[in-house]
């Protein structure tokens, strides 16, 4: 079974996702938590299939900027955030794949499309 969404948050980036503490500890930052909560929530609001199986991932990032970004700074923050949501945890995935569009919208978004791995 294939599933896709459309998700219309902006992905934060690995470097601001994470934040670091006193002595080294490192801890999701303010922004990686609200980020989180938004794809939380939008997606509990979905009619969704949780994969308990191995899988493969799509992502599509749009970006209203034309600035060049680095495409794999976004995949931790989008596969943590539906960790217990699409699927059980991100170690599920087998295979991903993404495209990054820039300057493309009026709005930053990304679309996941998620179906289950078949070993070829």
């Amino acid at each position: 079974m294939k599933q896709e969404f459309i998700i219309p948050f902006r992905p934060d980036s690995v470097n601001s996702h994470w934040q670091r503490g006193r002595g080294n500890i490192v801890f999701v930052s303010k922004k990686g938590k609200e980020f989180r909560d938004n794809v939380k929530w939008f997606m509990l609001s979905k009619k969704i299939k949780k994969y308990t199986g191995d899988i493969e991932v799509s992502i599509q990032l749009f970006f209203k900027s034309k600035r060049d970004l680095d495409v794999d700074n976004y995949f931790k923050s989008i596969l943590d955030s539906l960790n217990g949501i699409l699927w059980i945890d991100d170690k599920q995935i087998q295979k991903i794949s993404a495209v990054k569009n820039i300057g493309t919208s009026k709005k930053d978004y990304f679309i996941i499309t998620v179906m289950e791995y078949k070993k070829s």
